[in-house]
């Protein structure tokens, strides 16, 4: 081969070589952008309050949830904040990552659909009741009676009455002007880009009041419940084919009805093994670590058994703050995807599940992203049986993510545990290691990025 058949091969071969490079740049970047998938969630998280606050944005797009379920915020008309952009909200945490560091997050709307709310935009009765029959005069029929857990402004309804689906899901007859732009409650959902719903108040089907008025008309609840919930599937599916319905509780719905299966992708239970009061603030300490009877928990794991057999994926809340540990092991036990925090739902938790990283960004005390790497001691220290790790990772200038690995290792220098390996934003991060079955000891962990390289000694005693 002469000379100048040698240099059009490398002149190939280069050519080559960087098409591939843009060609796996231009695939690393659409994969980005991929949601993650129902099946793959390992951690997920639920706020219905205080999304509007300063910083809570933030927040969520600084997680790493793989799946976030968050109130619309906007359709409530009893402030300013009926004029949140949710849609901005909805983008943005779209194009953050989930706990995979490669896909996308799933932003999932939290909407109740057995109750009326008297501060959403539909609502336009006068408020005040004392919950004794008769209804005020102008408040519309199918409204039954008010919420039997205490939620202040609730108030369970007829939910197979034409009127209230033309709010939830057809819009024929409904108007959300001046301030919003949709004509129903799913319609407001898919205008703004959420992949999915997350269905409050199934369990309407159950509820004393509701069943009596079902029965006044002939009809059967859980029957209507599901019948409902597939006329949702079938108005979204039209508009977004891989949009996604979860149910929230009522796991009970299933018996003698299978149908519901093809309904839904997956069914999220509140407080199997703990619950707190309804209606409190943060910091209420009525707010969590209520231990449910035996008999309670029996009776959920029996019915969630069928979804699972039935190949859906089963979410689970637990209301559990210094019991958050436990609530994690029990539920991973059932093989349900777990997530503990407070009963008001105001912020995202405080106790993340075990693996999980948790970020922390601009906040109120002025504190900003780190202006370079850091690797704190692990506290407490010496441990049993975990401890929590914390590390800074500054702006990278030349990209936005940077590859980052955390390892321990015991005292002979053979790997033990990889509690981080993936590319991670600017920020403050906190990892739990559990010393799971290893010995009292003398351990080590190292962080390690291109430009950066750090090690710290810790000693378990068991």
């Amino acid at each position: 081969m002469n000379y100048i058949s040698l240099l059009f091969l490398f002149m190939f071969l280069a050519h080559c070589t960087s098409t591939f490079a843009q060609n796996l740049e231009a695939n690393d970047n659409l994969k980005a952008k991929l949601p993650m998938l129902l099946s793959e969630v390992k951690y997920w998280g639920y706020q219905i309050q205080g999304i509007d606050n300063s910083g809570a944005v933030d927040s969520l797009i600084a997680s790493h949830y793989d799946m976030l379920v968050l109130e619309p915020t906007r359709t409530d008309w009893s402030s300013d904040t009926r004029d949140f952009n949710t849609s901005d909200m909805v983008t943005r945490l779209k194009n953050s990552l989930a706990s995979d560091g490669v896909h996308r997050k799933l932003v999932v709307a939290y909407i109740d659909i057995g109750e009326a709310e008297d501060w959403r935009w539909y609502w336009n009765w006068s408020m005040d009741w004392d919950c004794t029959p008769p209804l005020p005069a102008d408040w519309p029929s199918y409204i039954i009676a008010c919420d039997p857990d205490g939620w202040s402004g609730n108030y369970p309804v007829a939910y197979w009455d034409p009127i209230w689906k033309d709010i939830v899901i057809w819009g024929n007859n409904q108007d959300s002007n001046p301030y919003g732009n949709y004509t129903s409650i799913i319609d407001e959902v898919i205008l703004d880009g959420f992949d999915g719903i997350y269905l409050d108040w199934v369990e309407a089907f159950e509820d004393t009041d509701v069943m009596d008025a079902a029965q006044n008309e002939g009809k059967d609840p859980a029957v209507e419940m599901i019948s409902f919930i597939e006329e949702m599937r079938t108005y979204a599916s039209a508009r977004n084919p891989d949009f996604l319905i979860i149910q929230q509780n009522a796991a009970s719905l299933c018996d003698e009805h299978p149908e519901l299966f093809d309904a839904i992708n997956a069914i999220a239970q509140e407080a199997i093994w703990y619950d707190g009061d309804a209606d409190v603030d943060w910091n209420d300490s009525l707010g969590y670590d209520f231990t449910n009877d035996p008999s309670l928990v029996e009776y959920y794991i029996g019915y969630l058994d069928q979804y699972l057999n039935a190949g859906v994926p089963v979410f689970d809340c637990e209301y559990a703050l210094n019991y958050a540990d436990a609530a994690y092991s029990k539920s991973y036990e059932k093989e349900y995807i777990p997530y503990a925090t407070r009963r008001s739902l105001g912020k995202l938790t405080s106790t993340p599940p075990p693996g999980y990283i948790t970020v922390n960004i601009l906040d109120d005390s002025g504190e900003g992203i780190p202006d370079g790497y850091n690797l704190t001691q692990n506290y407490p220290n010496p441990f049993n049986p975990s401890t929590i790790i914390e590390y800074s990772i500054p702006n990278n200038e030349n990209q936005i993510f940077t590859t980052v690995k955390l390892k321990v290792y015991d005292l002979l220098g053979r790997e033990v545990k990889v509690l981080v390996d993936e590319k991670q934003s600017a920020g403050i991060y906190q990892v739990k290691f559990s010393s799971e079955s290893l010995n009292s000891g003398i351990y080590f962990y190292t962080l390690k990025t291109n430009s950066f390289r750090k090690t710290k000694k810790m000693l378990l005693v068991k």
